[in-house]
């Protein structure tokens, strides 16, 4: 599977990892699972990995649905942080377009885009 996640109980965090060729169906579905997982709790940091991404199919549509399956979530995820790892432009422009999104819905998690995975675990407060 392109994009699987992880919830660390000891840790608090979500890590999702994407791979390969990802897609808006790809995205949607791993994020519909997390939100479904009895482990994850309101104001979980996640640290999404996309540096194994060889292909990003991830668009528009796909971030609009990623708000609604969020908005629908039986677990809020509430004052939380996102990171977003990337070592490609267009996976950072990408990620901005993620930004702005959430900073124009309340439910989503606030999201940041970094090429370096000790800031981004920095910004979101784990070790």
């Amino acid at each position: 599977m392109p994009m699987s996640y992880r919830i660390d109980l000891k840790r608090g965090a979500v890590f999702l990892t994407a791979t390969g060729r990802l897609t808006n169906d790809d995205l949607i579905t791993c994020v519909a699972g997390l939100n479904a997982d009895p482990d994850l709790m309101p104001g979980m940091p996640t640290l999404t990995d996309a540096t194994g991404v060889t292909e990003m199919e991830v668009d528009l549509k796909g971030f609009r649905a990623l708000t609604e399956v969020m908005d629908n979530s039986q677990t809020p995820r509430g004052e939380s942080r996102a990171a977003l790892l990337v070592t490609k432009h267009g996976d950072a422009m990408l990620g901005k377009l993620l930004m702005a999104i959430s900073k124009a819905e309340s439910s989503l998690p606030r999201y940041r885009v970094f090429d370096d995975r000790a800031a981004a675990e920095s910004w979101l407060g784990i070790s």
